[in-house]
């Protein structure tokens, strides 16, 4: 009986020395690398340089990915931008607006109206233009505008190289296109040099039809020529 007793335990002692022994091994690349030596099994060098590095916290450089999965790091080519650009050589500062009638109907109209404007593009041709004349901002918030945007005919002009003219009238609209009855450019007596100023609004068609962005002209002030004449009859009488 004593004797089967000490079998057991000297069996569970071996036991917990050989599962001692294997938790060494695990936890010590060296004595690991010994062991597989000893029983003639194959040891890779670089395994246990790795495994000493990370064990004693020296910081690994990473190493160079080969050229299937290395990342690009230049960045994409993109795709060329048409160059276009939108001037309006001849806009005036001033324009006039004088009495006019016309199958019985009297109605102010802007004279000598007319405005160039030159179109320079390096991409793709250009098909037209849409042009719109709006007050300013701040001069439709001062005015009460309720007339907004409203489109102008454009005519096509000379061509040269990369350069097309059009011309735009002011005189071509009176009314609203979408709102009947409410004048484009109605003036306004009060504060008129901030309150009558208007722009003009580009839009190039391209042969594609796309579309380019809206290119804005410096404003321009719309003065009746009734006052106008009445002004410089004032500053004549001053004078004499």
């Amino acid at each position: 009986m004593e004797k089967s007793v000490s079998q057991s335990l000297e069996g569970c002692i071996t036991e917990v020395e050989i599962d001692s022994k294997l938790l060494s091994l695990l936890n010590s690349p060296i004595m690991l690398k010994e062991f597989f030596i000893s029983q003639g099994l194959p040891w890779k060098q670089e395994d246990l340089e790795e495994e000493l590095t990370v064990e004693s916290g020296a910081k690994t450089e990473p190493t160079t990915p080969t050229t299937c999965c290395q990342l690009s790091f230049e960045e994409p080519e993109q795709p060329g931008e048409d160059f276009i650009r939108v001037g309006f050589p001849d806009l005036k500062p001033v324009y006039y607006k004088t009495q006019s009638r016309a199958n019985r109907l009297s109605r102010q109209k802007v004279t000598n109206g007319k405005i160039k404007i030159r179109v320079i593009t390096l991409g793709p041709q250009v098909q037209t233009i849409e042009a719109y004349v709006e007050r300013t901002p701040n001069a439709a918030v001062l005015f009460g505008d309720k007339c907004g945007r409203v489109r102008l005919k454009s005519q096509p002009g000379k061509f040269h190289s990369n350069q097309y003219f059009f011309t735009v009238d002011l005189e071509s609209v009176y009314e609203s296109h979408t709102k009947p009855g409410v004048p484009v450019y109605k003036l306004s007596t009060v504060d008129s040099e901030r309150r009558n100023k208007f722009r003009l609004v580009v839009v190039v068609v391209l042969i594609d039809n796309a579309r380019s962005k809206e290119f804005v002209s410096r404003p321009f002030l719309l003065r009746s020529r009734t006052s106008a004449s009445k002004t410089a009859g004032r500053f004549r009488s001053l004078s004499v």
